[in-house]
């Protein structure tokens, strides 16, 4: 189990380490609190101040602050972005399906963590046992 001072005190116990336990162990109540956010924020970004017609990705009007879209440098740069955020997404959906296969992802990913070795212990031992 791993150490979460913020998460055990507001929760008034333990919180688990496991996502899915975690989230049941949230109470209703901020449950409703984070959904009522995410509702606000999609709210806010289509009606409130909605994307040009012509750039729909554009959500935040950051495309008046770049000079020239069309300069070879930002097409390079964005297609960077572009392909670092899929392979982030191909990253998580093959952490999800290593947790969901065998369930015991994270009892090896804390090994590697480079707090391990200076935990009370050592190696592996302390919080991240």
């Amino acid at each position: 189990a791993g150490l979460h001072p913020i998460g055990d005190a507001a929760a008034r116990t333990r919180v688990s380490d496991d996502p899915i336990i975690a989230l049941q162990q949230l109470p209703a109540a901020g449950l409703m609190q984070v959904f009522f956010t995410l509702m606000c924020l999609e709210y806010m970004f289509t009606f409130v101040a909605p994307a040009p017609k012509d750039k729909p990705w554009d959500t935040l009007g950051m495309s008046e602050i770049v000079a020239d879209e069309e300069k070879p440098s930002y097409k390079r740069l964005h297609l960077q972005e572009i392909n670092n955020g899929r392979l982030a997404m191909i990253g998580i959906i093959g952490l999800i399906a290593g947790e969901v296969m065998t369930g015991d992802y994270f009892a090896s990913v804390k090994n590697l963590c480079i707090l391990a070795a200076a935990a009370p212990g050592g190696g592996g031992a302390g919080y991240f046992t």
